[in-house]
C-alpha cells in the first residue's frame, strides 16, 4: 500500500505555510468517463487512506494531488 505524506493546515508551531499554500489551490475535476491516469490517482488516494487508521476521510489535495476527490469511511468495522 502507498503511504503518502498527509498535508496539514497547521502543526505544533502554528499555521503550516508550506502545506497551506498547496491545500488552498483550486483543485481540478476528473474527466468523465475516468481515464487510466484518473483511476491510478483514485487508487493512490484509497491506498493512502487505508494505510491510516486515524482518519475518517481523506481528500486528494491532502496528499498533494490537486484533484476533486475525497474518500471516507461510512461505518466502523467491529
Amino acid at each position: 500500500m502507498s503511504k503518502n505524506n498527509v498535508l496539514t493546515l497547521w502543526n505544533d508551531e502554528g499555521i503550516n505555510e508550506k502545506d497551506t499554500s498547496v491545500l488552498r489551490k483550486k483543485s481540478k475535476e476528473l474527466p468523465s468517463p475516468l481515464d487510466k491516469e484518473s483511476r491510478e490517482i483514485i487508487k493512490t488516494l484509497v491506498d493512502s487512506f487505508l494505510a491510516r487508521d486515524d482518519a475518517s476521510g481523506l481528500a486528494a489535495p491532502q496528499i498533494g494531488i490537486s484533484k476533486r476527490i475525497v474518500v471516507f469511511r461510512t461505518s466502523i468495522a467491529r
